[in-house]
Formats: C-alpha cells, structure tokens, sequence
C-alpha cells in the first residue's frame, strides 16, 4: 500500500499527477519535482522516501500578466536545495519555508529569510526528518508544520519561529497529519489527514496547546478565515477526479464548492487578509504557446470575479498574500529552478 504527499507544487496528491505533455514552442524543460512516498510492505513495515516526476518548466521569468506587476525573486537557494510550502510572518518581513536537500542525504528542514530577497538564510529545524508544510501562529512567535521526527507516518509540531527551545509534538496516532492552519479566533489548528486505510483526506483541528482532536469534514489544505467562521478545503470529485475549492463552516457545516469545470485542477486556496478575496493555485488555463500549467488565480470569497494573475508557461504555485493586502508570494519554476517568488497585483484586480 502506497500513499503520496505532495512537498512541492500543485497537481501531485495522494498519488494523482498532472500529465506532462510535449510542449509547444521554444524555452520549455522539463524539471524534477519531488514528494514524499509512504510505502508500506507486507509484512507491515512503512518507510518514507523521496521520489521525483518531472514538470514543465518555462526559461523566461518575466511576467507578462495586466493583473501583476513588480514580480520579483525572494529566494536564491544554491545547488540541491530545493524550496516548497512556506509561510509569510504576520507583519510580512520573514518567509519561513520548508527546504528539499538532496545532498548528502534525502531529507526536509524549515529555514528563514527575508521578504526582501536579502541578507542570509537560517534555519529553524534541523535533523535527518521530513518537515513539512509550516504556518505562523497570530503573534508570529510560533510555527507549526507537519513532521516524523518521533513516528514513521508525519504529525503536527511547533516549534519557536527562532529555531530556539523546544519542539513540541500536538497530534499522534496512526494518519498522516499535513498543512496545519491555525484558527486565531478559536486557539485550535486546522490540519489534513489520510488516516490509515482511508481513501480520502480529512479535516481535523486540535487545541494549540494539544488535547482531543476533532474531525471536522472530508477535503485538504484546510485554510481558516480570518474571522474564524470559514475554512476554504480542496476535495476530490469523484466524477472527474479533479479537485475543487470548497468552503465550509468552521464547524463543518454548509459546505459549498466555489469552483467548477471538470478539465481543471484547483486547489491551494488561502484567504486575502481581509477575507474578500481567495487566492488559489488551478491548471484551467493555458499559457501563450497552447501549453497547459497552473497558475494563480484569484476570486471573491463567493467564487466569483475570476481573475488570472501569472501567465508565465512555468508551473506556479502555493500563493499567500502578505499583510500589506497587495503582495502575493508564491512558489515558480520558471527559469528551470524552483524559488519563491512575489509580486504585487493591481489595485484594479482587487476591487
């Protein structure tokens, strides 16, 4: 039995890949992206690996979109590095990401740097473990990710956003704990989790101070709203085996599905701070030469007023908007190389 973890970009879930297809036109490459395969053998032993598929990745950088302007490069990570899902500090000056290290060995740690794209990088987590997913409490001081530093299968943890102190271990048991989101109303986290012998993801949260866990509704990459009374969750259609963004209760009631369209994958979806807008990652368009990708794509908190914001032929991912309510971050692999980067979205696209 098999299950699949995506630590990198859109489109390679719980063992569901987007199909690469030959490219048209100049400046495309194909370039590895990894996650974190669970396999379990017959005599019921699970292991945890690395493993690789390859993406379409554009060589030109420059964004083209009317919707966005001043896209610029936040990390410059040197040889087999790689970065993934990250997390922007409260007051919007520190990006804390989880960091693929190939070499010498197969393993994820969490680092900090700045928005700014300067000075150095340090790092928050360290050990031969697959840290995972990480998110700021309210005040910054705190951040929780997903880890198996103590199981086979990852749990949610946290740790100072210092790197100093203790790491504290908030869920147990059998499943695989992912993306924790901290609801700063309620003092609980939001978290997926694909229990063993489930065939679908959950949503749970726990107190921040740990205690009993609740199950809250079926979906991933829960992300609370700010006044607390949403969480935005992608579930798998069964019909089409495509993911749509659904926003639900925080008590898991009333659940909706925000996005349509049974040819696209749309999922990542993370709230604008002040909870009129959803950021999301979807693969619905294609790019100037006919390529399919994702991209970032934004919406009203009801699902309307689409609007696209990157149209580079690179595949991008995993958006959060600063505190500024203008700055959106994301992860690219546009120039063959992925990095985070951001950019600032008109005042036109907001409204």
């Amino acid at each position: 039995m098999k299950y699949f973890f995506s630590i990198a970009v859109a489109g390679m879930v719980f063992g569901v890949s987007s199909c690469v297809m030959p490219p048209k036109g100049p400046g495309y490459k194909k370039v590895s992206e990894y996650r974190v395969q669970s396999t379990k053998s017959g005599k019921g032993e699970t292991t945890l690996t690395l493993v690789s598929a390859e993406v379409l990745a554009f060589e030109e950088v420059i964004e083209r979109s009317p919707n966005v302007s001043a896209v610029a490069q936040v990390t410059k990570l040197e040889g087999s590095t790689i970065p993934g899902a990250f997390a922007i500090s409260p007051d919007g000056e520190t990006i804390i990401y989880q960091a693929i290290e190939l070499q010498p060995r197969m393993l994820i740690n969490l680092w900090r740097a700045s928005t700014k794209g300067t000075g150095g990088v340090s790092r928050v987590t360290a050990g031969n473990y697959f840290d995972s997913g990480p998110a700021f409490d309210g005040d910054g001081s705190r951040i929780y990710f997903s880890s198996n530093r103590n199981s086979v299968l990852p749990r949610i943890w946290s740790v100072k956003a210092t790197g100093a102190g203790g790491i504290s271990m908030l869920t147990q048991g059998d499943a695989w704990d992912f993306l924790p989101c901290p609801d700063l109303n309620s003092k609980r986290i939001y978290y997926g989790s694909l229990p063993l012998f489930s065939s679908a993801a959950q949503i749970w949260s726990i107190g921040t101070d740990g205690g009993l866990p609740t199950q809250i509704a079926e979906g991933e990459y829960p992300q609370v709203s700010p006044d607390g009374q949403w969480f935005l969750c992608s579930k798998v259609d069964p019909d089409t085996m495509k993911r749509k963004i659904w926003k639900t209760r925080s008590d898991g009631v009333n659940p909706t599905q925000i996005t349509s369209g049974v040819e696209s994958d749309d999922l990542q979806a993370t709230w604008t701070p002040d909870g009129k807008h959803i950021l999301f990652a979807s693969d619905m368009a294609k790019d100037s030469n006919g390529n399919k990708n994702f991209d970032i794509w934004m919406m009203t908190s009801d699902g309307g007023d689409l609007t696209q914001l990157t149209t580079n032929g690179s595949a991008d991912s995993w958006p959060e908007m600063g505190p500024d309510g203008k700055t959106v971050y994301f992860l690219s692999n546009r120039g063959f190389k992925y990095e985070i980067w951001k950019m600032e979205i008109s005042s036109q696209s907001a409204k």
